[in-house]
């Protein structure tokens, strides 16, 4: 879903038995997994929110394909 600038992205298991899915949903219910940012500095963020406590989970890396590039990192 879209909404200006905010975008949601909802997975859910097409089919019943879906394993990968299905066992997260049966162990956490419905929710929130994830929450992505689109932001100018993704190093420089990161940088700050780490020095001010947040923990790492992925370092800046930068991911690049024949539709172009990104640079993610996770907190």
């Amino acid at each position: 879903m879209k909404n200006g600038k905010i975008m949601l992205a909802l997975t859910t298991p097409l089919n019943p038995g879906n394993e990968e899915f299905g066992a997260h949903m049966l162990k956490h219910g419905d929710g929130v997994r994830d929450v992505a940012f689109t932001v100018d500095n993704v190093r420089g963020l990161y940088e700050k929110a780490v020095a001010r406590g947040a923990k790492s989970v992925l370092e800046p890396v930068e991911l690049e394909d024949e539709n172009g590039k990104v640079i993610m990192a996770s907190i």
